[in-house]
């Protein structure tokens, strides 16, 4: 009985290894082991992913190097989550997390951002994953109020956005964070109270007392709601209309 013995040998973390020769995932071991990129990335477009198990298993194994040019090879050729994965292998988180954000895994993107210490870029990311709460303590820890304004808007906590751009001093995002609280609930006894305030100080004390009117309509009990009442009240007072004011 004869067999064939078509194997290299290949350096590794452990000393080095036998694999078989010949097929794709071989052709791509060998491509890669020699830095030769391109043609890597031509190869592996041809098999249309199918060698794509055995670049992985490959990378996990192989010296950092390595997992960095079998990365490179997933990205060129437009294999994100794999490129991802490999850099994330490699320690190279600045390269896995563009390629995490490219694959659309935003979680994953955000934590290797963390790990570099990129917290506004992890702030973003995690804010793109739908985790408000991890968003939120990272835009506090790098200060930026802006994104904490934003974020709390974005997550419908209207009063503490329309509180955050306060601090901000920035008199459009709050207007427009109320408006946008009111639209989303009509009823919203806070945002009708701080937007009718905001029109009063600003001259506009007849649409605040029409704006209250009219929230009054969607608040159950709001003949019995002082705050909104006495808002009411001193709009009224300041349009002119003491009487219904009283």
């Amino acid at each position: 009985m004869t067999h064939s013995f078509d194997f290299a040998f290949v350096d590794d973390e452990a000393g080095g290894r036998f694999v078989p020769v010949g097929g794709p995932a071989a052709q791509l071991r060998s491509l890669v082991s020699r830095g030769d990129i391109d043609n890597a990335v031509r190869i592996y477009e041809e098999t249309q992913g199918s060698a794509r198990a055995e670049l992985l298993e490959e990378a996990r194994t192989a010296s950092f190097e390595t997992k960095k040019a079998i990365g490179e090879t997933f990205k060129r050729a437009r294999d994100f989550a794999a490129a991802a994965s490999c850099f994330e292998q490699a320690r190279a988180e600045d390269l896995a997390a563009q390629c995490y954000e490219q694959a659309g895994d935003f979680l994953k993107a955000a934590q290797a951002w963390k790990r570099r210490n990129e917290l506004s870029r992890a702030a973003a990311c995690f804010q793109r994953a739908g985790k408000t709460a991890e968003a939120l303590e990272l835009y506090k820890q790098t200060g930026s109020k802006e994104g904490v304004a934003e974020l709390l808007a974005r997550s419908g906590q209207f009063i503490e956005a329309a509180k955050a751009y306060r601090a901000q001093q920035n008199l459009h995002g709050e207007v427009e964070v109320l408006r946008a609280g009111l639209s989303a609930s009509p009823g919203h006894v806070g945002c009708a109270v701080r937007l009718a305030e905001l029109m009063v100080a600003h001259g506009r004390a007849q649409q605040a007392a029409e704006l209250l009117t009219e929230s009054a309509r969607h608040v159950p009990n709001a003949s019995t709601n002082p705050v909104l009442l006495t808002t009411l009240g001193n709009a009224l007072e300041a349009a002119g209309a003491a009487a219904q004011a009283q």
